[in-house]
């Protein structure tokens, strides 16, 4: 048996929970992108066309509470985010191709923000035949240091902290169209330090300008993120049990026999008249679907599943909770599931 194409085995991992009847499930899963591209677009082309940050634009809050404006210097930082976003497109292996647009000479006024006329666009498609075009418009990017003094039993002590956050605006452009569709993104990354006197956090800080290069890579990821299919990390359960059948089911499914498991586990069911039994039994099959890319019928035993534990609701309150959460996940998962489809070309 084959896991599906939305499950990475690598990041299988199973741990079995202390004096429990619950083992915990934890896996890689390929979430669709925002934005899908047409069949056949597997080249594109990243150009900046944001005007540069102003390195005066930083706000410092002293441990009176005033703020000042004070300068951190960087360059080229929309430059090294256009260049962030081309890396991690490229890291991916979604596209074949992946570009940076370099010629100044299509540049538009900076504090306008309007998008390539046609005559612009085929500047850059002569190069770039085929490719989508992606233009890193505008990025807005602010610093913010504070101070603060902490007070305790033990003593006071000084914490420093490190805020950028940061908005980016970028437009797709399709082949084939001249009119793009409008991306953005806002994130927050920061840094923290503490200290015995006021001064010690901030030498323990990173150099300012480095960490304007670390959110600039941060920043990108993020608009990157909205381009290709990505991984997300799940948490799922297994319930064990004592009783043999569970035992043979469970034996089956660490040695990597899941349909086995699944044929146990179905039969349990099928012969067993205790609610509680049913309900568990009932959410390993869910679970077995689910990893099977089956998400209909792990739809249909995980709702079996809630079922029986609505059976004695007061009782079984935490199953229940965790049961709806995992339907709402799978409900979630059966949505995205044609247009990851259709992304990854299956």
């Amino acid at each position: 048996m084959k896991f599906g194409l939305h499950v990475i085995l690598a990041g299988l991992l199973l741990s079995l929970t202390s004096c429990s009847s619950i083992s915990s499930l934890s896996f890689d899963t390929i979430c669709p992108a925002e934005v899908t591209f047409p069949q056949g677009v597997r080249s594109i082309v990243v150009v900046n066309n944001a005007a540069e940050i102003p390195v005066d634009n930083n706000i410092y809050s002293d441990l009176e509470g005033e703020d000042r404006k004070f300068s951190v210097k960087h360059d080229s930082l929309t430059y090294r985010i256009a260049e962030q976003v081309a890396l991690r497109l490229s890291s991916t292996g979604y596209f074949n191709t992946v570009g940076m647009f370099y010629d100044d000479s299509i540049s538009l006024p900076k504090d306008l923000y309007p998008v390539l006329s046609s005559e612009q666009l085929q500047a850059i498609r002569e190069d770039w035949p085929g490719s989508a075009v992606l233009t890193i418009d505008k990025a807005d990017i602010n610093g913010f240091l504070s101070d603060a003094r902490v007070m305790s039993v033990d003593g006071d002590f000084f914490i420093s902290t490190f805020d950028i956050l940061g908005e980016l605006t970028a437009r797709l452009y399709l082949p084939g169209e001249d009119y793009p569709q409008t991306y953005r993104t806002q994130d927050t990354i920061y840094w923290q330090e503490a200290g015995l006197t006021p001064d010690m956090p901030h030498s323990l800080l990173p150099e300012l300008p480095f960490c304007y290069i670390q959110a600039a890579s941060h920043f990108a990821q993020g608009l990157a993120g909205k381009m290709t299919p990505y991984k997300e990390t799940v948490e799922r359960f297994l319930f064990t049990s004592s009783d043999p059948a569970m035992k043979d089911a469970g034996r089956y499914w660490k040695k990597g026999k899941y349909d086995e498991a699944s044929y146990l586990w179905e039969y349990i069911y099928e012969n067993q008249k205790n609610a509680g039994k049913k309900a568990r039994v009932a959410s390993n099959i869910a679970l077995y679907y689910e990893l099977n890319d089956n998400f209909k019928d792990a739809l249909l035993w995980a709702n079996r599943s809630l079922d029986e534990f609505m059976k004695r609701p007061d009782d079984n309150a935490y199953y229940v909770a965790m049961m709806r959460d995992y339907i709402h996940q799978l409900t979630q998962r059966r949505s995205n599931d044609a247009k990851l489809k259709l992304q990854m070309g299956y």
